[in-house]
């Protein structure tokens, strides 16, 4: 499926997901392969209403140890402004 696709139907799954949820905090998850698409996911789930997201790593290969696979949890390098949990690094 497109990324772009995908994009649009989590997009949806967040929405749907907080106006059911009957004012229980809903905490999305974000994790991706890059950077922008966690970007992403993190602001849609921030439009969507979500109180919280959770980045968790979604590859199970080595990532480089130069900040390759915690990049984009840095708070400074973020977009959006809503919190995060991570995944420790393995």
């Amino acid at each position: 499926m497109h990324r772009g696709c995908v994009r649009v139907a989590s997009a949806r799954v967040a929405r749907i997901a907080v106006e059911h949820a009957d004012g229980v905090p809903v905490i999305v998850g974000i994790g991706a392969l890059r950077s922008r698409q966690v970007f992403q996911a993190a602001e849609d789930a921030r439009n969507a209403g979500a109180a919280d997201v959770l980045l968790a790593p979604v590859s199970y290969q080595p990532m480089p140890r130069a900040g390759g696979s915690t990049a984009h949890a840095r708070p400074d390098l973020s977009p959006t402004d809503v919190p995060r949990w991570t995944s420790p690094p393995r």
